[in-house]
């Protein structure tokens, strides 16, 4: 939610558990203010429904990060998906300073390191959590650009990521193409499902989409 009011939130996970095995939580999204991730991922997972939450590097350093990330573990999430950072065009704080102190690859190898007890300086951490860390492939437009994000993915996996989250599936013929390339990266493969609520919505996944 834009705002402390989480009616809406928790009664759309009731309204959605035992019917899907887990959801992602975005952390403000194209740079628009909302909860942080992290508290609702709490809020859904107190409803009994599975989470994995967002973590970008536009946002935060690498303090931030790995606090943020021991702090998921901690309140029980342990799902973390590193996704690219949507830039600020859309932002309602569009003075707002990025920060993007380290790059995807930067940080999967980040909660990998905390995975095996220790901080990017590699001092000890008291207590070590274990993390399961996905990555996205961005939307693409063409064949040469599902060849970079598949390259980039193999990467991001090398780094520590154990998923790979597609971009929505809206054409099934589609997307088992993309399958068919995507299974050589030797990790299990999750179709997103997006519904789309409003014809604006779909309006602009027309037209800003790839």
């Amino acid at each position: 939610p834009k705002g402390v009011n989480i009616s809406k939130l928790v009664a759309d996970v009731q309204r959605i558990k035992g019917r899907v095995d887990a959801i992602v939580v975005p952390d403000m999204d194209n740079g628009i203010v909302r909860m942080s991730a992290l508290a609702a991922g709490v809020l859904a997972r107190q409803e009994g429904l599975e989470t994995i939450i967002h973590m970008y590097c536009r946002d935060k350093n690498r303090l931030a990060l790995q606090g943020d990330a021991l702090a998921a573990y901690v309140l029980g999430i342990p799902n973390i998906v590193v996704v690219h950072s949507d830039d600020m065009s859309q932002s309602d704080h569009r003075e707002a300073k990025t920060v993007n102190d380290i790059d995807e690859i930067d940080l999967l190898e980040v909660i990998s390191s905390l995975s095996g007890g220790k901080d990017m300086q590699g001092f000890e951490l008291d207590g070590v959590p274990e993390f399961t860390t996905g990555c996205t492939i961005a939307p693409y437009g063409s064949d040469k650009e599902l060849d970079l994000e598949l390259e980039l993915a193999r990467k991001k996996i090398d780094a520590g990521a154990s998923f790979v989250i597609t971009p929505p599936v809206f054409d099934i013929s589609s997307f088992t193409s993309f399958f068919e390339k995507a299974k050589v990266l030797g990790v299990p493969i999750i179709p997103t499902v997006f519904l789309i609520k409003s014809l604006a919505i779909a309006q602009y996944i027309a037209n800003s989409e790839p």
